[in-house]
């Protein structure tokens, strides 16, 4: 590489290329980690994605209506729980706080709810930790870097956990299948064109699933090792739990990883640290992980379904009645089945 192409280079672009040339292609997995949450150019440490004039919207910021529902969700596992006198509320990627904000307001129709809850929330970002502080400001709240943390330093009390998609921006492996078997996906550096590619690893011969050549099988063991964590800290501590991500239920071969800036579909591999990078989630492994804990009832469930089942039509007219803007439109994206409601799933956690 020339003195004046690597002047041109952005600092974080040179580091990932430096790494690469220092210690040869690097995992899908480490690649995804670093444009991510790097300190030197992660994208959710140094970038602001959620909102109209960002680069994504979540549900939250389609409509209040989305954490009403949810916050009435909990007040009712909560009243089923006997209604405990202290719990620990647990959000990962709590974005704006929005879904939280409007989760507690819903929640107001039992005080004592909000009198109980102790508000721990999982972001390594400064600047939504500043919007959470702000929005949030009539509660105390417990931040927490990572899910590992925060499991470390609960109270013992019963955890309501919320994760809503936390687990779509966990890094994923990906795997592709060759006449001789599986090879992991690395990322390399094209000195002569001056891009990033993907490259074939080693055979791996620890996976024997059975496909097609040409097959892509993908893999989060990030993911895996927190719905274990969680399934911990929920059989030791009890509560309950609700995970919103899209994603797909049955076993599945295909590439899900995309990237994200502006609202428009980037290349996965360019400008790293600059748009955001997320995969599908397997929702049947993470059944699958829950079933070795019997203490929980799980249910998957289409976001339509979920939301439908409990009063978002309702929540509509009367919203409606109040004149509040773009209601319906919000339904229709919050539900609908070429939207988001039928893309993503809603896995609840409660007691057997």
């Amino acid at each position: 590489m020339s003195l004046n192409v690597q002047q041109k280079t952005k600092p974080f672009k040179k580091l990932l290329i430096d790494l690469i040339h220092r210690n040869g292609p690097i995992s899908l997995e480490n690649f995804m980690e670093l444009c991510l949450t790097s300190k030197e150019g992660g994208y959710y440490l140094h970038q602001h994605p959620i909102g109209s004039e960002s680069d994504f919207l979540t549900a939250p910021e389609i409509s209040q209506m989305f954490g009403e529902i949810i916050g009435l969700w909990f007040v009712d596992q909560w009243e089923q729980l006997g209604c405990p006198s202290s719990f620990t509320f647990l959000e990962l990627g709590p974005g704006k706080g929005t879904l939280l904000h409007d989760i507690l307001r819903s929640a107001r129709i039992r005080p004592s709810f909000l009198d109980a809850i102790q508000i721990h929330l999982v972001e390594i970002s400064p600047y939504f930790r500043d919007l959470q502080g702000k929005i949030l400001q009539d509660f105390r709240i417990n931040w927490h870097n990572s899910l590992d943390e925060a499991l470390q330093n609960l109270p013992h009390q019963p955890v309501f956990l919320l994760a809503n998609e936390f687990f779509d921006a966990l890094p994923i492996q990906q795997f592709i299948k060759k006449e001789d078997g599986w090879h992991e996906r690395l990322v390399d550096f094209n000195s002569h064109s001056q891009t990033f590619c993907f490259v074939d690893g080693p055979l791996n011969k620890t996976i024997t699933v059975d496909a097609s050549v040409g097959s892509v099988l993908e893999s989060s063991p990030q993911t895996l090792k927190a719905i274990r964590d969680i399934a911990q800290a929920l059989k030791k501590l009890g509560g309950v739990g609700i995970i919103i991500d899209y994603g797909y239920e049955e076993p599945y071969f295909g590439e899900t990883i995309q990237a994200i800036a502006n609202h428009k579909h980037q290349e996965v591999l360019e400008n790293p640290g600059e748009h955001d990078l997320s995969a599908h989630v397997n929702f049947h492994e993470l059944k699958e992980i829950f079933r070795d804990y019997p203490k929980f009832k799980i249910e998957i469930s289409t976001q339509r379904n979920f939301l439908l089942r409990h009063g978002i039509v309702e929540r509509t007219k009367i919203l409606m009645k109040q004149k509040a803007k773009h209601t319906e439109e919000a339904l229709h994206r919050l539900v609908g089945l070429s939207e988001m409601g039928g893309l993503f799933k809603v896995l609840t956690l409660t007691p057997a």
